[in-house]
């Protein structure tokens, strides 16, 4: 275990891991608009995608697929930092509540979740290791980021309106005894993700609060994997409902 805490400690570990992390997050977009991520509505039936956790068994695998990223950050911070400075409290704690919210609260919320591939989940462990560490990394080694006021606002509006669209869909599983709906209510008069959409504003807010390379990459790496999947989730909603809205975009109101 020591061996390992001062490997992680070490400034070559974090350049490559980060080199490492930052060619993956390239090879997303392109990945993904020809591939549907297995979870949710897109969750597979073939052999490879298909194998994984029930619904009984989702939200747990979620649970502990989210875990993953404040126990890296926490490790990280506890093994490199040294007395922690007012702006390293509070990058830390917009990483806390915001994963105390996706790992604790949305998994106690959410009426019920889709089958999950393991490839799914174990894909997405690595992701959120690999991001904790090397964002906590850069935390732990700076004292002072970018534009502080500006990211938090965005942080901020970005997470609430998180909270309020998951909400919604939230109510809307509770109400439905036969699958998927419409939504209706908030940004979803504009688009059909707009939780998507929050996210990559909340994590926006997150990268010029640090105006680090970590921080960008998350942010690059969140929407790399939301449009794309906000496009095909677009595309699903028109195909199944004949009604849908026509107005709608997939995740930027009026433009995409």
């Amino acid at each position: 275990m020591d061996s390992l805490l001062h490997t992680l400690k070490q400034r070559s570990t974090y350049d490559r891991t980060l080199l490492v992390y930052s060619s993956i997050i390239l090879i997303l977009p392109p990945v993904l608009l020809v591939i549907n991520a297995p979870y949710g509505r897109f969750a597979s039936s073939n052999k490879i995608f298909g194998f994984g956790f029930s619904k009984r068994w989702s939200k747990l695998a979620w649970f502990v697929m989210e875990l993953m990223s404040p126990i890296a950050y926490s490790l990280t911070i506890y093994n490199v930092a040294g007395p922690l400075t007012w702006f390293q409290l509070g990058v830390s704690a917009l990483w806390y509540i915001h994963y105390t919210n996706r790992t604790f609260i949305y998994s106690y919320r959410v009426p019920s979740m889709a089958p999950m591939a393991l490839i799914t989940c174990l894909s997405a462990i690595g992701f959120n290791i690999v991001n904790g560490y090397t964002n906590a990394y850069w935390v732990a080694t700076h004292t002072q980021g970018g534009w502080v006021v500006l990211g938090t606002c965005l942080w901020l509006v970005g997470f609430a309106s998180n909270i309020y669209h998951d909400s919604i869909l939230f109510n809307l599983r509770k109400a439905s005894s036969t699958g998927y709906s419409i939504p209706m209510g908030g940004l979803f008069r504009y688009v059909s993700c707009p939780n998507y959409l929050s996210e990559c504003v909340e994590w926006i807010g997150f990268a010029l609060v640090c105006n680090s390379a970590p921080s960008f990459w998350f942010a690059l790496g969140t929407m790399a994997n939301l449009i794309p999947r906000a496009y095909k989730s677009h595309q699903w909603y028109q195909d199944h409902f004949s009604d849908y809205p026509a107005n709608r975009k997939a995740v930027i109101p009026f433009l995409f």
